[in-house]
């Protein structure tokens, strides 16, 4: 549903862009002669950010771009590069064309350890969720995921970083 959906959206976009009115009557979007009356054919790069294999392959079909979230092993941006790239042949549209974005955490300091160390408490918010367990897996390093969620759930930024080892800063950030 969320792919039927990103794929009515930015149909839409485009459309928009392109000067037309839009009728669309989609499950999200109704749209009965949306219109824009300025801007009118300009052609906004669209990015679609995702780490699931149906969002990315859905972007690598209709999209200008693929943004990949923070805090992820070079092995998960591959899989996701890829995922996207099958998305661009299935169109018959040339992979190498696709945009690639992503985010990357880092920390400068005078104090490499203490760099490393707020970057960590970076990386623990970020892995809150079930959603980056392949990713944090794909490390190969010894990462308590389910106490970084209960100490997340607790409100406790402290004890879930203390649960990420130093070299984790390198491997998921700079």
């Amino acid at each position: 549903k969320p792919v039927k959906t990103l794929r009515e959206y930015v149909e839409a976009l485009r459309r928009l862009w392109r000067g037309e009115a839009v009728h669309m009557e989609g499950e999200v979007q109704k749209l009965r002669g949306a219109h824009m009356e300025f801007g009118k054919g300009v052609q906004i790069p669209i990015y679609i950010a995702s780490t699931g294999p149906k969002v990315l392959h859905l972007a690598g079909e209709i999209a200008d771009g693929v943004l990949l979230s923070a805090g992820m092993t070079l092995v998960s941006c591959r899989r996701c590069l890829d995922a996207a790239e099958q998305g661009s042949r299935a169109a018959g549209r040339d992979p190498g064309a696709l945009r690639k974005a992503g985010f990357i955490n880092f920390n400068v300091s005078q104090d490499g350890v203490a760099a490393k160390k707020a970057l960590l408490r970076k990386l623990a918010f970020l892995f809150r969720n079930k959603k980056h367990a392949d990713n944090i897996k794909s490390s190969g390093l010894d990462i308590d995921h389910d106490g970084i969620i209960a100490a997340l759930s607790r409100r406790d930024l402290d004890a879930a970083a203390a649960l990420l080892p130093l070299e984790a800063a390198n491997v998921f950030g700079v």
